[in-house]
């Protein structure tokens, strides 16, 4: 994205922070989106995920920065 575009993409992010709106579906990731993993799958469904995680994918073949993170590499 460009500069202009990561911009435009925060000012909506604030609006929706701004209105108290606590859980949303991005539909995108965000670098600057503080607690990812907490706000995209919740505090009790993340360590479920983890544990799916590395039955399924033990080598983390299928990674981004906010995807779910094997538990030893956290």
């Amino acid at each position: 994205l460009t500069d202009e575009k990561v911009i435009a993409v925060n000012r909506v992010q604030k609006k929706i922070n701004d209105g108290k709106i606590a859980k949303h579906y991005r539909n995108y990731p965000s670098t600057e989106f503080n607690d990812w993993s907490t706000s995209y799958y919740g505090d009790q469904n993340y360590p479920r995920l983890q544990e799916i995680k590395e039955v399924l994918d033990p080598g983390n073949v299928f990674q981004h920065p906010q995807s779910v993170q094997i538990r030893n590499e956290v």
